[in-house]
């Protein structure tokens, strides 16, 4: 059965880093996480502003703001396809470096523009990254 789906991703930025979080895969294998951007599907009904502050809330137990839109993406996953918005978001100052993290969640670290291949093994998502935030671009 073909279907469509929305998901949305929070970039965080703080100190010229990005927040990331180690997102469990399967817990089948040896290392079940992996490092991503907070990300979630849309919800029927739902808008996708509506979601990516769902899931500051969700994930990080954090409200935000989104500041805007910075890219969007399409893959194919199996027979369905994924089409997706990354928000550039704001935590509330008060709540910053306090997250509590969903149970999916293995952690959180921030990394800067060039030590993102260190830890995000996507290449579609690093170059998509690599292209809005590009020194002097931001």
């Amino acid at each position: 059965m073909h279907g469509i789906f929305v998901k949305v991703k929070a970039i965080i930025i703080k100190e010229r880093k990005f927040l990331l979080v180690k997102k469990w895969n399967d817990d089948r294998i040896l290392d079940p996480f992996y490092w991503e951007f907070p990300e979630c599907e849309v919800a029927y009904g739902e808008s996708p502003e509506d979601a990516v502050l769902r899931l500051l809330e969700e994930s990080l137990g954090s409200s935000g703001v989104i500041k805007k839109p910075v890219y969007t993406w399409s893959q194919m996953i199996g027979d369905s396809q994924c089409i997706g918005i990354a928000y550039e978001c704001e935590i509330c100052d008060s709540e910053e470096g306090q997250f509590v993290l969903s149970e999916e969640m293995g952690g959180y670290c921030y990394a800067s523009l060039k030590e993102l291949p260190d830890y995000i093994e996507n290449s579609n998502l690093l170059r998509d990254i690599q292209k809005v935030y590009k020194k002097g671009k931001r």
